[in-house]
């Protein structure tokens, strides 16, 4: 009796089990490792248009992006997760040095068994504008910018999972964000529907931003394939507010932040009126809506940090790769963790800023100043004793 039930046991598992596990195998060493794969290994294809798309100066341009990968001689895996990374600037400018570090991150993330892009997107509005709504406070065309960006990220996405087959990306893992204004990127196109995008942008502004530039879908490109964000990589980039972040998207959407407290021009925590036109929540209230959901999040908070301060690539990159495996081994938890800013980086940021070269000019003023002093001091002694 027990020689037929362990026979029909193993026959009951052998036959079914496939059919119940549909686990992508996603090896732990892979995405932990730094040097998984060697450079000689990794293929990079660049300036690969993703689309086309009239800025706001009206002249059509070719949007772009940077992609590196493994090359599938030397990688078991067909299908690969996949990070898309977006530059910041404020919707204002192109990031000539950010766009640098970005081709340095691809590379760090595709050795370790990623298949990632830094992409271009429409920027630009008018600075000087002196256009404001005197509701919001706010200039129209840092509105329009932000909506232009927006489309331009879905148009990207949309590229990559059409071409999903040429780059080997797996489709259920697709993970976004980016720096500043590249992270609130990554959280309006993971959590804001065009509903909740056009009440944000009627709530800015007198213009309908959707009757303006047609939908976040209908722009820069004419493919329809649809998408799925499995998580979002935030650095230092704001929400309008955490409200729009539902429970059921919590609970769907992995996300990892990196903050400063001190960071003067994306709040840690959040920015509202009186002192700024609208809210913006930053990394630490977002990771207190995901603890209440009850989300998969990590938050890399840095003590005193400001802006981006003193979060380097490898640093990154090592937090990303670890997290990104979590989630994808079903291991994911909560986490908030601190750093400090280092007194490398305190001193750097001293020396590369305004206050460097005229303090140091006071410093040196000060010292010829005690110098003097020393020697009228000394000459009046000998002097007197001259004297006497």
């Amino acid at each position: 009796m027990k020689l037929k039930f362990y026979f029909f046991s193993l026959l009951f598992f052998s036959f079914f089990y496939p059919s119940i596990c549909t686990c992508q195998p996603y090896p732990n060493p892979r995405y932990l490792n730094p040097e998984y794969f060697t450079k000689e290994k990794i293929k990079a294809d660049t300036d690969v248009v993703y689309g086309e798309s009239v800025d706001w100066k009206g002249v059509s341009k070719k949007q772009k992006f940077n992609i590196y990968y493994p090359s599938g001689n030397y990688d078991v895996l067909k299908r690969r997760p996949f990070i898309m990374l977006m530059h910041g600037g404020g919707f204002q400018e192109d990031d000539i040095t950010q766009k640098k570090q970005w081709n340095n991150l691809c590379m760090m993330f595709a050795q370790r068994g990623f298949v990632t892009s830094s992409i271009d997107y429409r920027v630009g509005w008018d600075y000087h504008d002196k256009e404001i709504n005197p509701k919001s406070k706010v200039r129209p065309s840092y509105t329009r910018a932000a909506y232009r960006a927006y489309q331009d990220g879905h148009a990207a996405i949309r590229f990559f999972v059409h071409h999903a087959h040429e780059y080997g990306i797996d489709t259920n893992a697709i993970f976004i964000g980016g720096r500043s204004a590249g992270g609130e990127m990554g959280l309006v196109m993971a959590f804001l529907s065009q509903r909740n995008i056009d009440s944000l942008c009627n709530s800015l502004i007198p213009e309908n931003c959707h009757q303006l530039y047609g939908s976040i879908d209908s722009s820069t490109n004419t493919l329809t394939d649809k998408f799925k964000i499995k998580g979002v990589i935030n650095m230092w980039g704001p929400i309008a507010d955490t409200s729009f972040i539902s429970k059921e998207e919590a609970l769907a959407t992995s996300l990892i932040m990196f903050h400063g407290t001190k960071d003067k021009s994306v709040p840690y925590k959040r920015l509202g009126p009186p002192d700024y036109p609208y809210t913006r929540d930053g990394s630490f209230n977002i990771a207190q809506r995901y603890k209440h959901m009850g989300g998969c999040y990590e938050l890399n908070t840095k003590v005193e940090g400001t802006h981006s301060q003193d979060f380097s690539n490898e640093f990154l990159a090592d937090h990303v790769g670890a997290f990104i495996n979590s989630v994808l081994n079903f291991e994911c938890e909560p986490k908030e963790l601190e750093t400090t800013v280092s007194v490398d980086t305190n001193v750097e940021t001293f020396i590369t800023s305004g206050l460097f070269i005229p303090l140091s000019l006071l410093m040196v003023a000060l010292i010829l100043i005690v110098i003097l002093i020393r020697l009228v001091i000394v000459k009046r002694r000998k002097r007197k004793k001259m004297m006497l």
